[in-house]
């Protein structure tokens, strides 16, 4: 859900400003203020509802309900007479909550074809300048035993003390903390670059270094790996830029950041570099070659190519190397199968009648032509 705009709104009502004020162009925190500001709204609307009696834990099961329905995206400056109004046109209301940051609304109807009827009437209605979307509520979204009052949640008429930026941010709650002070930053645009990474980290306190992971590609030279590390000088300060900066939209992507855990880290590298060796090459090894295998045979068949033997053991095994193409090579390597496969077996054939036969014609020597067709 898009909540952005609405949330800068909200908060700038609150301090009594405006959004341009509030998003100052020439602030270079700007994109922090707004990350603070997301996830102040986002909390207070969690606490509201787990107040009045919702199972918060009801959104992460599948299981949907018949009865309630979950109204996104309200527009700024809408109130919950107006909004219950628009529900109520389809059938009796037992339960309304909407929270005073507004955006988000639970409705729920006295039967399941009342709630059905507002839910096709009302989805992606236009509602001043936002479109409504409606989803269908979590089975069991209220606590039994819970008497959950329907607060008539309007904007305060008598504007209070003016709230600072800095009063109002610190008043999100405090995520799980992480005990290094290194984030590991996923989801990143491949445009982004280091200076792009570090110039949305800086700002935060305890801030030191970032750094975007790149690989080196012998066609298009450096490229980014889609993610990085950002290093701050203590777990504390790491973990207020993780609740600042996590789901924080850099250059169109949502960034996914925890804590950074670096053999987790490396072992994942590691994997990637692995699958990057597995991926089509120029090199062909040949295995279970026969004892009197040379490099001849091989001639046939590739060209302009270097073939090595090696031993190990009494065993011996072939590598033609270097192909002049992955393609080249997968043609090289059906039709070398197929031909040793071919002469091996007809070899075994031919050395396995020749000893039935020396077996029925002992007289017959093993170099006689008799036992050899």
């Amino acid at each position: 859900m898009y909540v952005a705009d609405a949330v800068m709104s909200t908060v700038a009502d609150r301090m009594g400003i405006s959004k341009a004020e509030l998003l100052d162009p020439t602030s270079s925190d700007a994109a922090v203020k707004q990350a603070h500001a997301e996830t102040h709204i986002i909390q207070e609307t969690k606490s509201y509802f787990a107040q009045h009696g919702v199972d918060l834990e009801a959104f992460q099961r599948s299981a949907k309900g018949d009865l309630a329905v979950l109204v996104k995206n309200v527009p700024h400056g809408a109130t919950p007479d107006e909004l219950r109004k628009m529900f109520e046109e389809h059938g009796t209301v037992t339960k309304f909550l909407m929270p005073p940051t507004g955006m988000t609304a639970i409705v729920e109807f006295s039967n399941a074809a009342e709630a059905k009827t507002a839910f096709m009437a009302l989805s992606y209605r236009k509602m001043k300048d936002s479109i409504l979307y409606l989803e269908k509520a979590p089975k069991d979204l209220f606590k039994e035993g819970l008497v959950v009052s329907v607060p008539q949640a309007t904007p305060s008429d008598k504007p209070g003390a003016k709230l600072s930026a800095t009063d109002l941010l610190e008043e999100a709650a405090e995520p799980e903390a992480t005990n290094t002070a290194t984030l590991f930053v996923r989801n990143l645009n491949f445009t982004t670059t280091t200076d792009r990474l570090t110039e949305a980290f800086k700002p935060l306190s305890g801030f030191r270094s970032a750094k975007v992971q790149t690989k080196i590609d012998p066609k298009r030279g450096v490229l980014s790996m889609g993610f990085g590390f950002v290093e701050f000088n203590s777990p504390k300060t790491a973990t207020a830029a993780l609740r600042a900066m996590d789901g924080h939209d850099l250059e169109g992507h949502k960034l996914q950041i925890k804590g950074s855990h670096k053999g987790a880290d490396a072992a994942e590298e590691r994997r990637k570099d692995d699958a990057a060796k597995k991926a089509a090459s120029t090199k062909i090894l040949i295995k279970n070659l026969p004892f009197e295998a040379s490099v001849s045979p091989f001639i046939t068949f590739i060209k302009r190519v270097l073939i090595k033997v090696t031993e190990k053991g009494c065993s011996r095994v072939v590598h033609p190397l270097r192909p002049t193409s992955v393609c080249q090579g997968t043609q090289e390597v059906r039709f070398i199968f197929a031909w040793f496969w071919f002469r091996r077996v007809h070899h075994e054939t031919r050395r396995r009648k020749r000893d039935e036969c020396l077996e029925e014609h002992p007289s017959v020597g093993p170099t006689s032509g008799s036992c050899i067709r």
